[in-house]
């Protein structure tokens, strides 16, 4: 009796694997990456290495990346056939009620929304999350110490402008930098607003309208990056607002809808924002131009590149120019390098005693004699990449390439264990870490003014400012320490940590994108390829899980969702247009 039964069963579980075979594919691509994402997550998060010493490891390891990788097809098979064949959000003709009112009543109301929530972490914060990079931005818009653009120098001159005035007016740095954070938090609600309003016009049900507009107002990212002092918030934004652009001109496109100058405009000055936001932000634009572009056909394509590209070279044009013109310090490449400082700097700690007395020495000059063997922190490459000697490695780098290489053949499991030590926190969700700048303004004052490795101007101002503020000289210095800190608390909750989870939101984002590919929903992909960008800008940093750096995937994601599961876009409908308008924008 068995026998037949079980003969019945495998029948159908192989009609139903060989009637999906994009399906089966896609499943089994994220299988296999969850699954050797939560076998090496859980070995380096408890023992900070995989463990490999031999063959024997080797093959314990992939029989337990093979045993978790086959859960999760089962799960993930099942889930993405369900999503294969569910017909999509219910589109929306008109919207009644919140969504239906005009635009400017609808942005009104989500803008102050935001800003009455937003407002109670600029209170709790006051003068706002001022962080230890914003200081070195502020001193330089003080012209206390020349400009440089190790952190980005449009970011920088923002900050001058306003709080040039500012100081001029009140007389008083910290409610100076407190009305520039109040400034940034209005123009951040605006522009949140604004994108969420804009889903509208996928068709949408309404409660995914809601839902995203609740994402962003309660989230506790959200409100306390809004009155953060960092270029990576601004960076966040305007991938936010490039992903929606995008999302919009794919979505016309397909419908065979005209694309107005003014949103070729409006995608153009998001890429050039993005570019001038971070020097990584050409690495994120990149691969969206060319990887969209597939999709694209005949004028569109012609434009998307044509204003992708202009974008680009008007950045660099525009940048060479600022340097020039202020004397601009260059930033570093040293951040470049965090990775591949990291893997030689564990291999000295690893196998130190058995390099030759060339690569001693060879690994000794670029790293200017640091014993980084010694300094070697597995979660984060600054002890390592700040011993670098940037002026040999600019003369000299095909030969540093040359000792990497070297070395990597040599010890590849060390570099391996290095890789994911630095890297895990962005696809491994069951990670700890801090999510906030720990300090306020007052300990990053205090820790300038009271730091005695050092005797430079930093110290001097932090020390005038530090007595301004408190009424007092530093009579005690602690370092700041920004580990555990209040979001973290929430990171703990079951379930709802994982929305504080960057890895967490790597995996939604696979996800997503599987759903995406199976449903043939393509006027996701820019969001998909925007994502992967940030991911990989990401694993490059040189800390292994910094939530500032995986913002943009939060805050791409709930778009992402909407795009992968709504209907095809051949059967969409184009909101509020007269019959008339409907009947000639259909695609054929």
């Amino acid at each position: 009796m068995a026998s037949p039964r079980i003969s019945r069963y495998a029948t159908r579980l192989i009609h139903l694997l060989s009637a999906n075979p994009r399906t089966l594919v896609v499943s089994g691509i994220v299988a296999v990456l969850f699954g050797t994402a939560w076998v090496l997550g859980e070995r380096v998060a408890a023992n900070g290495e995989l463990g490999l010493s031999g063959l024997g490891s080797l093959a314990l390891l992939g029989v337990e990346v093979l045993a978790s990788s086959v859960v999760f097809f089962a799960i993930g098979f099942s889930l993405l056939t369900w999503v294969q064949k569910f017909n999509g959000f219910r589109q929306v003709d008109n919207y009644t009620g919140f969504w239906g009112l005009k635009p400017h009543q609808r942005w009104t109301r989500l803008w102050l929304g935001f800003v009455l929530v937003w407002s109670a972490y600029w209170v709790a914060l006051w003068p706002g999350s001022i962080t230890q990079d914003s200081f070195r931005q502020i001193i330089q818009g003080l012209h206390l110490v020349p400009y440089s653009d190790h952190h980005p120098i449009a970011h920088t001159l923002g900050i001058e402008a306003l709080l040039t005035p500012l100081l001029a007016l009140t007389g008083n740095i910290t409610v100076s930098l407190a009305a520039i954070t109040a400034m940034q938090m209005l123009v951040l609600a605006a522009i949140f607003a604004l994108c969420v309003d804009a889903m509208r016009e996928f068709a949408l049900p309404p409660w995914i309208l809601t839902a995203t507009y609740a994402l962003f107002l309660l989230h506790p990212l959200t409100g306390w990056y809004s009155v953060t002092l960092w270029k990576d918030i601004w960076l966040g934004t305007f991938i936010l607002v490039l992903g929606t652009l995008s999302a919009k001109i794919f979505f016309r496109y397909r419908l065979g809808k005209p694309i107005s100058w003014k949103m070729w405009a409006l995608f153009a000055l998001s890429i050039i924002a993005i570019a001038f936001a971070k020097k990584t932000g050409v690495i994120v634009v990149l691969p969206l131009i060319i990887g969209a572009a597939l999709y694209l056909r005949g004028r569109t394509l012609v434009r998307w590149i044509a204003t992708g590209v202009s974008s680009v070279l008007i950045y660099l044009l525009g940048h060479a120019l600022i340097v020039a013109a202020l004397d601009v310090r260059p930033g570093s490449e040293v951040e470049a390098w965090s990775l591949p400082a990291q893997q030689i700097a564990r291999t000295v700690n690893v196998h130190g005693d058995e390099l030759s007395p060339e690569q001693k020495t060879a690994i000794a000059r670029y790293f200017n004699n640091a014993d980084i063997g010694e300094r070697y922190q597995p979660w984060i490459s600054d002890p390592i990449k700040n011993r670098l000697n940037a002026d040999l490695l600019r003369t000299e780098r095909a030969e540093f390439i040359a000792l990497w290489a070297d070395l990597a053949r040599e010890y590849p499991v060390s570099y391996l264990d290095a890789t994911v030590n630095q890297t895990y926190g962005y696809w491994y969700p069951d990670v700890a870490y801090w999510m906030t700048s720990a300090s306020s303004w007052s300990d990053i004052l205090r820790y300038n003014a009271g730091d005695n490795r050092k005797d430079t101007v930093e110290k001097k101002v932090a020390g005038e400012l530090y007595q301004d503020l408190n009424g007092g000289k530093v009579v005690d210095v602690e370092r700041y320490t920004p580990e555990l800190y209040p979001l973290n608390s929430i990171r703990r909750i079951p379930i709802v940590g994982w929305l504080l989870s960057l890895g967490a939101w790597t995996w939604a984002a696979v996800a997503l994108t599987a759903a995406s590919i199976v449903r043939r929903t393509v006027n996701s992909r820019p969001i998909s390829i925007l994502s992967g960008a940030v991911w990989i800008t990401c694993v490059l940093s040189p800390v292994f899980a910094e939530a500032r750096y995986a913002y943009p995937i939060l805050l791409l994601l709930p778009l992402l969702g909407a795009l992968a599961l709504m209907r095809p876009t051949e059967a969409g409908v184009a909101i509020n247009l007269s019959p008339r308008s409907r009947k000639k924008d259909v695609h054929a």
